[in-house]
């Protein structure tokens, strides 16, 4: 803003400038809105610590249970299930 208020560049010069100026200046503002919508969440943090561990820890756990139930597979204990299937097949025989 200096720039243009002082030096005495050429009109295609200022052009320039006045669009980046007004390109920085918008990146800026969207930059310091973001931040305004940001701090209540980092208020939030910083009061409700104890809150986050203890939801950091929940996280894990819930991770950890969903991983216990990844490749299950059945796993016969007894030979009931096996001896009824062979009888029916005989019978269908």
């Amino acid at each position: 803003m200096h720039r243009l208020e002082l030096y005495n560049d050429s009109g295609q010069d200022m052009a320039r400038m006045a669009e980046a100026l007004k390109r920085v200046r918008k990146e800026r503002r969207e930059a310091k809105d973001t931040k305004a919508m940001a701090e209540p969440v980092l208020h939030w943090v910083q009061q409700n610590e104890k809150v986050l561990k203890g939801l950091e820890q929940l996280l894990g756990e819930v991770r950890k249970a969903e991983k216990g139930t990844e490749n299950r597979h059945y796993i016969e204990k007894t030979t009931v299930l096996s001896s009824i299937l062979e009888e029916g097949n005989k019978d269908g025989e």
